[in-house]
Parts: structure tokens; sequence; C-alpha cells
């Protein structure tokens, strides 16, 4: 049926939440996982913080981010 190896997930990867800055319409290559959403938000923060000077996430944009969070 297939015609490549389909990729194995290591133990919890299918349900790690991810983000990526371009799915929010940002040309950032940006990307990244964390165990729980809280961890993961932390990361999103600071990545905006030190990449793009925001001190805090304006609400549209936090709403973006919410949004586009794979889980």
């Amino acid at each position: 049926m297939y015609k490549y190896p389909r990729r194995v997930l290591t133990a919890g990867e299918e349900t790690m939440p991810s983000f990526a800055c371009k799915d929010i319409g940002m040309a950032c290559e940006f990307k990244t996982s964390a165990p729980t959403e809280a961890e993961l938000m932390k990361k999103i923060a600071e990545h905006a913080k030190s990449a793009h000077k925001m001190d805090t996430i304006p609400a549209d944009v936090m709403a973006k981010v919410k949004k586009a969070i794979k889980k």
C-alpha cells in the first residue's frame, strides 16, 4: 500500500503539543513542541520576546497562537 516506510513515532510524540510561527502567518521558521501546553506557551512567549521583540503577546496574536497549536 505505502511506497515509503512510515515514520515511527516515539512514545507520547503523537500527543505532544507543537507550534510553528509560519502557521500564524509569520515569516519565521521557529518550530517547537513540549510535553504540555503550559510548557509550550512558555517557549512561545520566550521566542516572541527574543525574536519578535514582543514583551507581551497581543491578544489577537495569542488567539492565533492558541488556534495554531497542534495537539
